[in-house]
């Protein structure tokens, strides 16, 4: 099962809103797992408390 969410952004070119679904997503807390982020995110952003599977894909973008 995944779990996405609908977004819908209002600064398109054409001035129209552009609705998309993307995955929920945040950063790693100091000293935190990547099982335990993930599960703050999703409560913070869903208010569901998940059942953390093996991760099967791991997208790191670094902040500067």
């Amino acid at each position: 099962m995944l779990l996405l969410a609908r977004l819908t952004d209002y600064m398109s070119k054409e001035g129209k809103p552009n609705e998309y679904w993307c995955t929920f997503g945040g950063g790693v807390d100091e000293m935190e797992s990547l099982e335990d982020a993930i599960v703050r995110e999703m409560i913070e952003e869903t208010g569901i408390t998940p059942v953390v599977g093996p991760l099967l894909f791991v997208q790191q973008y670094e902040a500067g």
